[in-house]
């Protein structure tokens, strides 16, 4: 597979894939939370499904989260599908050809940059020329070496996933992941997306808004429409 090929897979298949997924069922879980207070009002069968929809929502977001923050595949001699492994396929041809764009349009940076402002700060990236070292080093500091900051919101991550969502240990676990930290990592993932969709044209794939289907879907349940 050459590198244009793997890198189309990655966006497409993988990257692009599980964002869609992972803010699908983080949305559906914030729907289910807005309308808590009327789950006694609903009948048996009704509540029994709105506790399924809870439960699939929380563990879903996690796994599809923990798909795009994974580890490399490389160490292993193999390719993954996650963030680390699309970043690594991106060639300097690529990234050189970003910041040229960058360069010669600043204006759309203020666009980008207000769109994401929130995220900017997170990765400390106030430079265009820098979005995806910072996105690099924010990654990074999930396995920090030489005094570097630890990233305890990836750490917080993996332990849901390993911890709870995949081996349910038997033992005390305080869960510190929480549905802000959840939209914080989604966030940073469609901001890489806007990045590489707006300064990486070479492959563009824009992701379909169903909030409206998950919300209508959800209140007709709580309100019987």
């Amino acid at each position: 597979m050459s590198k244009h090929e793997t890198y189309k897979d990655q966006l497409i298949n993988g990257f692009a894939h599980d964002i869609l997924y992972a803010q699908r069922h983080w949305f559906t879980y914030q729907q289910i939370k807005q309308n808590w207070h009327k789950i006694n009002a609903l009948s048996n069968e009704d509540k029994e499904w709105v506790l399924l929809l809870k439960d699939s929502s929380v563990q879903l977001t996690i796994m599809y989260l923990a798909k795009i923050y994974d580890s490399s595949g490389q160490r292993n001699n193999k390719q993954t599908r996650c963030l680390r492994d699309l970043m690594k396929s991106l060639s300097e041809e690529k990234l050189d050809g970003a910041k040229k764009v960058l360069r010669i349009a600043p204006n759309l940076w203020s666009d980008f940059s207000a769109k994401h402002s929130k995220t900017l700060e997170i990765i400390d990236c106030n430079d265009a020329q820098l979005f995806i070292d910072q996105v690099q080093l924010f990654l990074n500091r999930e396995f920090p070496k030489n005094g570097m900051e630890e990233n305890k919101l990836l750490k917080n991550l993996k332990n849901r996933r390993n911890k709870i969502t995949v081996h349910n240990d038997a033992v005390g676990f305080n869960d510190s992941f929480s549905g802000e930290d959840a939209f914080t990592l989604i966030s940073l993932a469609n901001a890489v997306l806007d990045y590489l969709n707006s300064f990486v044209p070479e492959v563009s794939i824009h992701i379909k808004d169903q909030n409206y289907m998950i919300k209508y879907q959800i209140n007709k349940i709580f309100n019987g429409l």
